[in-house]
Order: C-alpha cells, then structure tokens, then sequence
C-alpha cells in the first residue's frame, strides 16, 4: 500500500545522453588506434622487407579485396601521412627529429643495403662489386653521422623526407594498385566473356595444323619465313607481340594469349587469357 501523504511519483528509466563532445572524443580515440595500427604496419612491412613476399603469397582471387583495402585505407593513411604525421618531425625538439631521421633511414636505405649485400657477398667477393657496396655503404654512413643532424629539422630536410617518402613508400604502392588494376581487369574480362567456354584448339579438321610464333628477337634471324607461317590454319601470338617484319613474322594472328594490359584491336582475333 502506498503511504498517504506520499507524493513520490514512480521511478522512470533513464535515459542515457551521449554528448556530441563525447562522441567526437570516442571518434578522435577509434582514429587515433587506427593511426597508431597503420603506422606499426607500415613500419614493420618496410622493416622485414614483406611488400613483395606479401604479394606473392596472396591468391589471385583476393585482387579485389586487396584493390579495395589499399584505395579505401591505405592511400588515405598515406595522405594523412604527408599532410599531418611528417610535417610533425619539425615541430619536434633537434634530438627526437634526429631519431625518426635516423630510425626511417635506417628501415628505408641502411638495413636493405646490409642485407642485400651480406647474401650478395656470402656467395660472390669479386673486388670491383664490393668496393662499390663498400663506397655506398660508406656514403650512407655519413649521411646518417653527418646530413641527418643538419637538416633534421630545416625547409630542406622537411622536402627531402617527403620526397623519401614518395619514394619508398608511395610508389611501391602505386605499383601494387597498378598490378592489381590489370588482375581484376582480367578476372572480370575472363569471367564475363571466356566463362566455360570449349578450348579455343579443337581441330576442325585432321589435317589442320597450329603455329605457335614467340616473341624472341632471332625470330628476325636466318631465313624469311613469313609466308611458311601464314599458311598454318591457326597461328597463336603472344603479349605485346610484332608483326612489322611480315617476311620474317608472318601478319597472321588467330589466338592472342594476352595479360591485362594488351587485349587484341582486330575483332577476327581471338584473345586468350
């Protein structure tokens, strides 16, 4: 029974408010993370030398996914990287500027260099390649010892490190987003118009013969055979082949085994990829 007198009304739920600073404060922390998680990445990718080794074991059928993932979060991350995380190196005091010098240096040029030439020279000492690894390595060590103190944190420095940065960051990129362009290009070209179809081979008679013409220069070499070549029934070509010497090359082409980045023009050829 409720007590007279009583003017306690019943307990409502409350409601929890988050405040738009609270939510800005949250997104600043989540982006901070992902900042800290993308430059660890960046920093022992570099450092143990996985650019390549990570492409080569990926499968084929991701292209995709990976295009998708270096578009979408790693060419921002190197954005941000040029517009907020570099220009930060000058604002710190001269012997932390020293430090980040030294240690992307040391992950971009020093360390390849030492590695590269410890299982160059494990197998081969001839004197003239090791007077050369000897004089860069030489000339790195001062850069490192010398330039870097001086111009850590001047105008000069700042433009040498993006530049550096382009260089051995960025452009190893590009190169990954323009082989993945021409992986999908083909999966999808394959998908859509080669999808089960019959071997492109199948004789259509017994006495019909194919020709399958190489790329290699001495195809140019000994006797012209142009006219040996376009009497076969199917003659198969490869890639970026040439034509432009029909005594020797023959102007035939049935098949075009192709990549990504050279389909045939003529519709009489049949592109195979």
């Amino acid at each position: 029974l409720k007590p007279s007198g009583s003017t306690r009304e019943p307990s409502r739920p409350r409601l929890c408010c988050v405040s738009r600073s609270s939510l800005a404060m949250m997104s600043a922390s989540v982006l901070e993370r992902a900042l800290v998680i993308c430059c660890r990445a960046s920093y022992y990718i570099s450092l143990l030398g996985l650019k390549i080794p990570s492409a080569l074991c990926l499968r084929a059928s991701r292209a995709p996914h990976v295009l998708a993932f270096i578009s979408l979060v790693w060419c921002p991350f190197l954005l941000y990287s040029h517009v907020s995380l570099l220009p930060k190196v000058q604002e710190l005091s001269h012997g932390s500027a020293v430090q980040v010098w030294h240690l992307l240096v040391s992950v971009w040029v020093t360390i390849p260099l030492l590695v590269v030439g410890s299982v160059v020279f494990s197998v081969a000492r001839a004197p003239g390649p090791l007077k050369v690894f000897c004089s860069v390595l030489a000339g790195v060590m001062c850069f490192h010892g010398l330039v870097i103190p001086a111009i850590a944190q001047t105008t000069l420095g700042a433009l040498l490190l993006h530049a550096l940065f382009v260089f051995f960051e960025d452009m190893p990129i590009v190169g990954w987003i323009w082989c993945l362009f021409h992986v999908v290009r083909l999966q999808r070209h394959v998908a859509e118009r080669q999808a089960e179809r019959e071997t492109p081979f199948a004789p259509k008679g017994a006495a019909e013969r194919s020709l399958i013409v190489g790329n290699a220069p001495t195809v140019i070499e000994g006797a012209p055979l142009g006219s040996v070549m376009d009497g076969f029934e199917q003659v198969v070509r490869f890639n970026s082949y040439s034509v432009s010497r029909p005594e020797y090359t023959g102007t035939k082409v049935d098949f075009h085994f192709c990549n990504g980045r050279n389909f045939p023009t003529s519709k009489s050829v049949q592109a195979v990829c």
